[in-house]
């Protein structure tokens, strides 16, 4: 999991435990061989370093909580998150939540909008492909850590920029339109 304010240096990342595999006579305990050939991950890695989601959850929010007052609108940009991403970050909250007994302590979602920059990808490049590789070849953005959370991230955020100034112009707008509004990004996406 990784997460990063737009334009800021520090960032969080973690590797999180996740379910252990339940297979008959498993060859591995988390990490499949496809996603270790992926990502270089392994489930020594996890094993050594990994926390449990209860755990990245109230890390990755308190990362964000740094940054924001309890009102203000939080935006959280994924590529291709609300096919993956948003959905595994909104059951985890859930779980979360369901496991905490002060209400207090809860994390409240209703200020967070979720972008997903592959649909901003969508609108430039509509017959296109999308995929977040693809994109930052087409864009010269360079992943040192491909597959990896703040790698991604740190490509996510060049990439995120460059297709909302991308859009922006097509759009007849100052480049840094979208960056700057992105609720008026999010109406067009989705309204």
């Amino acid at each position: 999991v990784g997460c990063k304010k737009l334009t800021e240096n520090q960032s969080y990342h973690t590797l999180v435990i996740p379910k252990e595999n339940d297979m008959v006579n498993p060859t591995y305990q988390y990490v499949s061989p496809r996603i270790n050939d992926i990502t270089g991950i392994t489930d020594t890695m996890i094993i050594d370093s990994g926390i449990l989601p209860m755990q990245m959850i109230e890390g990755l929010f308190n990362y964000i909580n740094q940054f924001v007052n309890s009102n203000d609108t939080v935006y959280l940009v994924s590529h291709n998150g609300n096919g993956f991403d948003f959905i595994f970050l909104r059951r985890y909250i859930h779980e979360y939540n369901n496991n905490i007994d002060e209400d207090n302590n809860k994390i409240n979602i209703d200020n967070y909008r979720f972008i997903d920059s592959m649909f901003v990808a969508k609108l430039i490049h509509i017959d296109g492909r999308v995929n977040q590789p693809y994109l930052c070849r087409m864009y010269n953005i360079e992943n040192i850590s491909e597959h990896r959370a703040i790698g991604d991230v740190n490509a996510l955020e060049q990439l995120y920029i460059k297709l909302c100034e991308v859009y922006s112009l097509k759009k007849g707008r100052a480049n840094n339109y979208y960056i700057e509004n992105p609720a008026e990004l999010l109406r067009e996406l989705y309204y």
